[in-house]
């Protein structure tokens, strides 16, 4: 009797162990994917993803170099387009589920851990902007923004409710944004389905996530807050589009 009570109780605690880990580990990734990323990430690498993208950021900018003035600026509206777009539909979605740590400093999605800043220097570099991936990291939040984006676009929302900071987002305009908190960075995706805090966390379980920021406890808490629009500059999508 006590050998098969013993079973049984190991039995319930493997299944109930194996329903856990694959409820907050195993499919962490695909908790945020539409179907259409799903079958993304599983059949196109994430470095052909990266090459994809940089074809067509050449080629925007082949023809940036030879237009007139007022054809630049609509050349730049549409490096804006493709970056958000590319960004948040087509790079993203291969860090979800990434795990976190405080430490963590890997340049492959799925693989190792990383760490809040390198999420963002690394996104960022892999999108082919040029920076210092590691030194960029280890600043604080602001003084990143202040090395990646230009003043009039770093806007300061600290000591407000999350309501009043989601309504000065709506009001900045759609777009992606990288966000400084008390001890935290990450980015903001403003689109058409709503404002999302993309960001690799240490809340558990520890991972690479896609929150309403409505319901991020991370922001909530944070008093301190600061973003910089990055969509929005044209001196940072110009020089993301010539290097």
């Amino acid at each position: 009797m006590k050998k098969q009570l013993l079973f049984f109780i190991l039995f319930v605690t493997t299944i109930t162990s194996t329903v856990i880990y694959f409820y907050f580990f195993g499919s962490l990734q695909n908790k945020y994917l539409t179907k259409e990323q799903k079958v993304m990430v599983q059949n196109i690498p994430y470095s052909v993803q990266l090459s994809t993208l940089n074809i067509e950021k050449n080629q925007l900018y082949s023809n940036y170099k030879s237009a007139n003035k007022k054809e630049k600026t609509a050349l730049i509206n549409k490096a804006k387009t493709l970056y958000i777009e590319q960004i948040s539909n087509h790079i993203f979605p291969y860090w979800y589920g990434t795990k976190w740590d405080f430490n963590g400093t890997t340049q492959t999605p799925q693989q190792g851990k990383i760490a809040c800043g390198y999420f963002v220097t690394t996104i960022l570099e892999d999108i082919d902007f040029p920076l210092n991936r590691v030194s960029l990291a280890c600043m604080a939040s602001e003084e990143m923004i202040k090395n990646l984006t230009q003043s009039k676009y770093i806007y300061h929302i600290s000591n407000t409710s999350i309501s009043a900071f989601e309504s000065k987002i709506k009001d900045i305009g759609k777009g992606i944004y990288i966000v400084g908190l008390d001890k935290h960075t990450g980015f903001i995706l403003y689109d058409e389905k709503g404002i999302f805090f993309i960001h690799s966390g240490g809340r558990f379980p520890c991972h690479v996530r896609k929150e309403k920021i409505k319901e991020s406890p991370t922001i909530i808490k944070s008093k301190y807050k600061v973003v910089g629009k990055i969509s929005d500059d044209e001196q940072f999508i110009l020089k993301w589009l010539s290097y």
